[in-house]
């Protein structure tokens, strides 16, 4: 994973390769069972990527990205990221860019909204809220990831204490067959995660990848409480889409 990790947003904007919520590795595959509503455990965060990219010329890269996350107590969540990019202009003149992706996903009032800076857009979906039963919602997981957690050898790690959070840990590992690894031998990738039972987050998520990289995900500067929220409403002269499902 070399970007700002993020879920499938159903009908959600067109924006650029960056993505909401950066923890979507094999770690939310490994607890998908938590539900995506979570009340009464309201926090605010910093999330931070890192990861080494290994390219086919023997270098490697390094990039590392930032996002703010939220709960309310309501089970409310809100993600935003901002992505910088540099631009040539006349004269050779480097002036960076940037753009502000925005993800709000609202259970109480079943709506899902995000907006982009760059196409000065909002997009509302809105859906019908569940009853009974199916009022449970399971987070959906990429079926490729629950499959490599399938054939995964996991051990687990015991508990830590993580910004002051309590965490349990739990360490993944499964081999790639040598023609994949694009060697003689097998590889083995090896990933842990470290997830909040109070929170019902991932903390720490790790990955080594021999034939690609690795990267390191984490939350930092975590603040128990409800979270202030304006900074992830839209401006008021954005262009407003509502999109109603079935």
């Amino acid at each position: 994973m070399s970007q700002i990790r993020l879920m499938v947003i159903v009908a959600a904007l067109a924006v650029s390769s960056s993505c909401f919520c950066l923890a979507q590795g094999l770690c939310d595959a490994a607890f998908a069972n938590a539900t995506d509503r979570v009340e009464n455990a309201p926090f605010s965060a910093l999330r931070r990527v890192v990861s080494v990219t290994r390219h086919p010329d023997g270098t490697s890269s390094r990039r590392e990205a930032t996002e703010s996350e939220a709960r309310d107590g309501k089970g409310r969540t809100y993600y935003k990221s901002e992505d910088h990019y540099w631009t040539t202009l006349v004269g050779n003149e480097r002036v960076e860019k940037s753009e502000i992706l925005v993800r709000i996903f609202d259970p109480v009032a079943s709506t899902d909204t995000t907006w982009s800076s760059a196409q000065r857009q909002v997009k509302v979906v809105h859906w019908l809220p569940l009853t009974g039963s199916a009022a449970s919602v399971r987070r959906a997981s990429d079926p490729f990831a629950q499959a490599l957690v399938a054939k995964s050898d996991v051990r687990k790690l015991g508990t830590r204490t993580i910004e002051g959070v309590l965490a349990e840990g739990t360490r993944m590992t499964y081999m790639v067959p040598s023609a994949e690894a694009n060697g003689d031998k097998a590889a083995a990738v090896v990933n842990e995660c470290w997830y909040s039972p109070e929170l019902k987050i991932v903390l720490v998520e790790t990955n080594e990848d021999p034939r690609n990289g690795s990267f390191i995900d984490h939350v930092e500067n975590i603040v128990r409480g409800e979270p202030e929220v304006t900074k992830y409403q839209p401006p008021p002269d954005y262009a407003v889409q509502h999109v109603r499902m079935p």
